[in-house]
């Protein structure tokens, strides 16, 4: 789901974005950028829809993001789940573009909860 159909459905949602380089270190040949953007329900911080972009390893981030959807992920699961790299072919774990949007997504959710600032919604 992207943010237009959450709007038009009535849907209040939070967004994210994070990059990183496909590989790591960034410095290695043919090392590109992959850019993840997600989007989650406002309450229950399931994940909603996702937009990636990027070189060839972007597929992996893809099937991550479609199955996470399918079986209705959660950010806390997101922002906290294990991953295995390998140097050539994964981003660096301290920097994975899927975990750190998520990551910055609950810190958007949890702000809004504590200062109960109003939720995106669309009348």
């Amino acid at each position: 789901m992207t943010c237009p159909t959450c709007e038009k459905e009535g849907f209040r949602y939070a967004t994210a974005t994070a990059a990183a380089p496909d590989r790591h270190p960034g410095v290695l040949p043919r090392a590109s950028e992959l850019n993840v953007a997600l989007v989650f329900a406002d309450r229950s911080g399931i994940i909603l829809g996702g937009q990636i972009s990027g070189g060839p390893s972007l597929g992996e981030l893809i099937n991550m993001v479609a199955l996470a959807i399918q079986k209705k992920v959660p950010v806390r699961e997101l922002d906290m789940m294990q991953i295995a790299i390998r140097p050539m072919l994964t981003p660096a774990p301290t920097v994975h573009p899927i975990i750190n949007t998520a990551h910055q997504a609950l810190a958007k959710l949890h702000t809004k909860i504590i200062q109960h600032e109003p939720f995106k919604k669309v009348a």
